[in-house]
């Protein structure tokens, strides 16, 4: 495109002479997309001759969904989403942990996994993917699964009644939703979420893949009194 342009013999005069200096024209144009709304973050080429995001990001982060519209990554106030966007940035060296808890608040078993270098959006599925897989594992049929990614959180609704055109890791958490059993995942405020946020910070001491934690870390007992009602996947009884 930036080698030249024709002009049509019926083009405006001024047309003509902006296709006469082409190269240098297409140097000073900017390009905005409106509201964003027919516009796809991900799949559409914004520009004219520059390939879509989706070629940088296929296969290295984890894409909830390719067709979400540009608008979906801004705010009310027309500014970027801070939280929505941190899925775009590069992948960095992360670890999730949880803790399996009954409905009183008391430890039954916690998880630790060093990701190795994933997004942001991958740490807190592979956080629910682990939580899930050990609740199973235990026999409870009926738990709460709490996280403090509203993000993440919605994507459980979303995947309960996705198809199969998903990313593996989603759809091994699709998988796990469908079991026989009840699952309600409930957004939690991040300062409610202390004890297994600690523990995720101390994964990348752990060795790379999924560890079992029979007992609390010492650096968590006190965070547990804490927010002792508060956990990332609590266990019902009554179910």
């Amino acid at each position: 495109m930036t080698a030249g342009m024709e002009a049509k013999v019926t083009d405006s005069r001024l047309w003509r002479e902006i296709c006469r200096i082409w190269p240098e024209f297409y140097k000073h144009i900017s390009w905005e997309i409106s509201s964003g709304d027919r516009a796809r973050f991900w799949l559409d080429d914004w520009i004219s001759g520059i390939k879509s995001i989706w070629h940088d990001v296929e296969g290295t982060v984890l894409i909830p969904d390719p067709e979400t519209k540009t608008s979906g990554f801004v705010d009310q106030f027309g500014q970027w989403d801070e939280e929505r966007m941190n899925v775009c940035r590069s992948s960095r060296k992360a670890g999730c942990g949880g803790i399996i808890r009954d409905n009183h608040g008391n430890w039954i078993k916690g998880f630790v996994s060093n990701l190795g270098y994933v997004s942001f959006l991958s740490v807190e599925l592979w956080g629910i993917y682990h939580g899930l897989v050990t609740a199973w594992n235990l026999g409870f049929r009926k738990v709460e699964l709490e996280s403090d990614s509203s993000q993440a959180s919605k994507m459980i609704q979303t995947l309960r009644e996705a198809g199969s055109n998903l990313h593996p890791l989603q759809h091994k958490i699709s998988c796990l939703l469908a079991r026989d059993w009840e699952v309600k995942a409930t957004h939690i405020p991040r300062n409610a979420n202390g004890c297994a946020n600690t523990i995720a910070k101390h994964s990348l001491a752990s060795s790379i893949g999924f560890n079992m934690l029979d007992n609390p870390p010492c650096l968590v007992v006190s965070v547990m009194l804490r927010d002792a009602n508060n956990s990332i996947i609590i266990h019902d009884p009554g179910g």
